[in-house]
């Protein structure tokens, strides 16, 4: 999945119960993000997850160059 010449940082702030979540889903998800992050980006690829109560935070950022607001909308 990752590119061993690209540098991801991965922060977890949680203590939490990930019980709730369905993890094959949740890696799918990250998967997803993470590669379209790498594939976009020139370097760099942040990935922080939090939770607060039953609620989870997943924030992936990176310096590429984003989605054109016309395709944000069309669910891409």
């Amino acid at each position: 999945m990752v590119n061993p010449q690209r540098e991801v940082a991965l922060a977890t702030l949680t203590h939490g119960n990930y019980g709730a979540l369905d993890m094959r889903l949740m890696e799918r998800v990250l998967d997803n993000l993470v590669n379209n992050a790498l594939r976009y980006s020139s370097q760099r690829v942040a990935v922080s997850l939090t939770l607060q109560g039953s609620r989870a935070s997943l924030l992936v950022e990176d310096d590429g160059p984003g989605i054109a607001p016309r395709g944000a909308r069309a669910g891409v």
